[in-house]
């Protein structure tokens, strides 16, 4: 049966949909219990099912409040500020208010089949929100969705499949983690902890390493000057993961960029973000000499001889030296890092041959990642063409 021929129905005709609330917060008996209480912080992790959360209420809390028990596999979805996202819940929880709890009829629609057909449609609750401040999404909003219903055999036999095409995705992500785990325990092995330097290296100034500290700027004219393709303007937001993020990337002509040559670009150079609420996230330039500027919320790093921008990039990304850099930029309503401060950053220096021996196995295992996150963007289009087969109804 192609999905034309399935029945129109409108959510609210075959879905539950549950308020949530919260317990008074002034009263210390309804919190610290055993309950887990949802926020949507809780389950914004692009992974189906929810687990734990968390804050957690006591049975008191939840009876004097409006707070609702969700059970395992009803649904829960983000109404106001992120709104749209969806997870499906893996045991007994309460909710609060910005989120709507969702069921099924039994035997006309499957929850699993439900929690796909709302990650499609995740775009079209986007645009119906609203608000000055926070986007929120109404109960009669969710009410009149529209969808095709397939019969419940059919449902559950897609949601197999989307489930199937999930866990690759799924399992291509925690590839990439434990990857990133092995390379941040194998730092910590060859080096320690780099604030409290059990191994007692020499501590020097990152000014003395460096050659180059500065920041670039943003060329006249703004966001009207930037193009699709030519030199790349990185932005903070570029600034991520140990490395550049180029899927979102602004990039400028020859004329500006040939304008900005002090902000020039070279390979393995070090990217600190100084300012804004991405401040003290880490990467390294990877790409050809003098191809790239920073804006002025972008710090360059450049190192000589002495140092390896792998190992630095892993001190400064260190949990704990992150803790210690958010101790230094701290101070009034913005956080922000001067080149003064950045040149002072302590750090411990190891053997450049013990450095290099750590970059070449960054090296190996970064190979290694290219080759998941390949595979990953292939299971991303494989799940992203396969929920618009089930779900597009077409114009």
């Amino acid at each position: 049966m192609k999905n034309k021929d399935w029945k129109k129905v409108k959510l609210g005709e075959v879905v539950e949909i549950i308020g949530g609330g919260t317990p008074k917060t002034s009263v210390d008996e309804y919190w610290n219990g055993e309950i887990p209480w949802l926020s949507v912080a809780d389950f914004n992790t692009g992974k189906k099912y929810v687990y734990e959360a968390a804050k957690k209420i006591t049975e008191l809390g939840l009876k004097n409040s409006s707070a609702k028990i969700l059970k395992k596999d009803q649904l829960i979805i983000s109404a106001r500020g992120t709104v749209g996202v969806v997870a499906m819940i893996g045991k007994p929880m309460a909710f609060n208010q910005s989120n709507y709890g969702l069921d099924g009829q039994s035997g006309v629609l499957d929850n699993h089949y439900l929690y796909y057909l709302l990650a499609f449609l995740l775009p079209q609750l986007k645009s119906n929100s609203y608000g000055a401040v926070f986007n929120s999404i109404t109960r009669k909003t969710f009410d009149e969705i529209s969808f095709r219903l397939p019969p419940l055999a059919e449902q559950k036999a897609i949601a197999a499949q989307l489930d199937r095409a999930d866990k690759l995705r799924q399992d291509l992500a925690q590839s990439l983690a434990d990857y990133d785990r092995l390379l941040a325990a194998s730092f910590l092995d060859m080096f320690g902890d780099p604030v409290l330097n059990p191994k007692g290296w020499e501590v020097v100034k990152l000014g003395e390493l460096a050659k180059k500290v500065g920041s670039g700027s943003t060329p006249k004219g703004g966001q009207s000057v930037y193009d699709r393709e030519g030199y790349y303007f990185i932005r903070s937001q570029n600034v991520r993961g140990g490395r550049v993020d180029y899927s979102d990337m602004y990039y400028i002509s020859e004329e500006i960029h040939h304008k900005m040559k002090r902000t020039w670009l070279e390979k393995n150079d070090v990217l600190l973000n100084i300012t804004g609420a991405s401040i003290g996230r880490v990467a390294i330039y990877d790409r050809e000499n003098h191809m790239g500027n920073v804006n002025q919320h972008v710090c360059i790093i450049r190192l000589k001889k002495t140092a390896i921008s792998s190992y630095i990039l892993y001190t400064l990304s260190n949990a704990n030296y992150q803790a210690m850099l958010m101790n230094i930029a701290g101070g009034g309503t913005r956080e922000a890092f001067n080149f003064k401060q950045i040149k002072a950053f302590p750090i411990p220096l190891p053997p450049l041959p013990l450095q290099q021996q750590f970059a070449q196995l960054v090296e190996r295992i970064e190979r290694q990642k290219a080759l998941i996150q390949s595979a990953q963007q292939s299971a991303e289009d494989l799940f992203g063409a396969l929920l618009q087969a089930y779900f597009y109804e077409g114009k």
